[in-house]
């Protein structure tokens, strides 16, 4: 069995390989790229834009390899179609945005209606408050968690490691517990993709970006697996797993409403942006995130051994990241 999960973890790494390379030819063909108009950044060819539309095709074929390979059937949600229905139109949708932009209301209105329908995905009730009281959380939830992940990708692998991490993170609690759950599945199929993404394509200095196709499909795969943490396993601290990116874009919409701009405002404002504008390169918040994460992931592994206390740890560390990043504002030219 072990042995099965490895060839099948290689396999995904391969099957992302080769249609991530056929995808960037396909984009570089058709002049798809990211010109930069927020930060202004000096780049000596902008890169490939919307590769994030091949993370689609491989989920889907490594989900449904693993669904004829395994019996996991008794996983799947309550009406698990309607997630990959909504997950295939909300890419669809954020692809076309990345070729050419959508008005951001209408791109809300998509996803306020298809995470609503995907609502049924949730066991909403084992909480045992008011049905309606709990839907209302889990939408606005559930699409905060999307346009956060969306947020966070503005720089050269930010939202990918961040992504990745929190899907390791997945993995090894449902070691911890010797419990499979569908969120187990999803983080599996989506791992050897974020890996190639990163190392291939994405790592600094980038060759190609995910764009809104690829933030917006790992969003929702993001918001779900939380969501199906908070209603299923009644596991509230899954949270600190994503904890940056929610601070960081959480304190950024708050200073850009007080400021009078709408929360899509494409500022280039986000505190993790803040060395990049000052002139240091992709590489430097590369790497600190990649340290942020592991740092992330060892206090989230260690109250799991020893006491929920050291969660404390994981907000300490978000925060004094926020503040290192902020640090280089002061010097802002």
């Amino acid at each position: 069995m072990i042995n099965m999960i490895y060839l099948n973890f290689i396999l995904f790494l391969i099957i992302s390989f080769i249609v991530m390379k056929i995808t960037f030819k396909i984009l570089n063909k058709f002049d798809v790229k990211d010109r930069d108009i927020v930060l202004n950044l000096k780049r000596k060819s902008d890169p490939i834009t919307a590769l994030g539309i091949s993370f689609l095709f491989i989920f889907f074929f490594n989900f449904f390899y693993l669904y004829f390979t395994f019996d996991f059937k008794d996983l799947l949600p309550n009406r698990f179609y309607i997630f990959f229905i909504s997950i295939f139109f909300l890419t669809i949708i954020s692809f076309r945005d990345d070729i050419k932009e959508i008005d951001p209301k209408v791109r809300l209105i998509f996803q306020l209606v298809f995470i609503y329908f995907s609502l049924t995905n949730i066991e909403l009730q084992s909480l045992d408050l008011p049905l309606k009281l709990m839907m209302f959380f889990a939408l606005i939830v559930w699409v905060y968690l999307i346009n956060i992940t969306n947020f966070i990708d503005g720089s050269d692998g930010h939202c990918s490691l961040h992504v990745l991490f929190f899907m390791i993170g997945i993995i090894f609690i449902s070691y911890l517990q010797k419990e499979i759950y569908y969120s187990t599945i999803l983080a599996f199929v989506t791992i050897p993709t974020l890996i190639i993404f990163i190392v291939f394509f994405n790592k600094p200095v980038a060759k190609s970006f995910m764009g809104d196709s690829g933030s917006i499909f790992l969003g929702y795969i993001v918001g779900y697996i939380i969501l199906e943490n908070i209603f299923l396993q009644k596991n509230f601290y899954i949270i600190v797993l994503f904890l940056y990116p929610i601070f960081d874009c959480t304190f950024t919409l708050i200073k850009k409403t007080i400021k009078g701009y709408y929360p899509w405002a494409k500022l280039g404002d986000y505190f993790f942006l803040m060395p990049i504008k000052n002139g240091n390169n992709h590489r430097k918040v590369f790497f600190i995130t990649i340290f942020y994460n592991i740092s992330n992931l060892s206090f989230f592994f260690i109250q799991n051994y020893y006491s929920r206390i050291f969660l404390i740890c994981n907000i300490i560390l978000s925060i004094f990241l926020i503040f290192y990043f902020n640090s280089f504002k002061k010097n802002e030219r």
